[in-house]
């Protein structure tokens, strides 16, 4: 079920505009629908222009995670009689290498006695113990749901290694783990692209289910894959940013800054100005 809520909504808008209005003439004022007077000819158009501008944009990052115009020809073709997902695998392995002392000093302390000064100072030996850690990931596009050889198109894929050391002999990850796939359906996704890859859309008005723009077969059944594939990648997402990359502690890297989606701007934005 999608859920609206307003004050998101709201907040997102004016970030856009915000955002807007620091590229446009500043001439230009951009604002919300409600504020201008208008009218709209034809809201259905204005609804499947959304929705190919939504497809259009998933397709440009699949693009961006080696996804080919070859990539797309044959995941077509095996979409008319097999269902195509988009399935994320990962595994690692941690080993140990090897114990280390080092010694620290603690700062010098003075204490006066009879004869003068007495200096002391601590020396605290601290054991480490380093592990080599080493994993790969990667995203595929297959066929059915026991892809066999020949059945997966490899649109990215990543391998890692990393030392570190901790203060106790357990291993702190997994010796060798096989994580299970994150699995999302994109057949319905393919069957919306043409052989040059334009997106296909449209509501089918006739339908006696047809209430409404937003309430219609076509709009719905869209919208609930929509969400399903944005609880695909949020499941990617956790697993990069919980399980894989506090790993890297000393990584230098802005990670909480980089990885977010609320300074991507949409270069597409259906506002209105008086």
């Amino acid at each position: 079920e999608t859920t609206f809520v307003e004050h998101r909504f709201h907040q997102r808008v004016d970030a856009a505009l915000r955002r807007v209005r620091q590229i446009l003439h500043s001439t230009r004022n951009p604002t919300y629908a409600a504020n201008v007077p208008h009218r709209f000819d034809d809201k259905y158009s204005m609804t499947e222009i959304l929705v190919k501008l939504g497809i259009a944009s998933i397709v440009q990052t699949l693009g961006a995670l080696g996804f080919t115009d070859e990539h797309a020809h044959k995941l077509r073709e095996w979409s008319t009689t097999r269902s195509i997902s988009l399935r994320f695998s990962a595994n690692e392995s941690c080993s140990f290498v090897r114990e280390c002392k080092r010694e620290v000093d603690s700062d010098r302390a003075e204490t006066r006695c009879d004869f003068g000064f007495l200096s002391t100072k601590v020396v605290t030996t601290y054991t480490e113990y380093w592990w080599n850690f080493e994993g790969r990931y990667s995203i595929r596009a297959v066929r059915g749901v026991v892809a066999g050889e020949g059945d997966a198109v490899e649109l990215s894929t990543r391998t890692y290694r990393h030392d570190f050391s901790t203060c106790s002999t357990i291993n702190p990850r997994h010796e060798k783990h096989i994580f299970d796939d994150l699995e999302v359906d994109i057949t319905w996704l393919l069957h919306l692209l043409d052989s040059g890859h334009e997106v296909h859309f449209s509501i089918d008005r006739q339908d006696p289910r047809c209430r409404t723009p937003f309430r219609n077969p076509q709009v719905l059944a869209v919208l609930d894959d929509l969400a399903r594939l944005a609880g695909w990648c949020r499941d990617v997402d956790g697993f990069l940013t919980t399980k894989l990359f506090p790993l890297w502690a000393d990584h230098g890297l802005h990670l909480e800054s980089s990885l977010t989606t609320s300074d991507i701007f949409m270069p597409v934005l259906p506002l209105l100005e008086p």
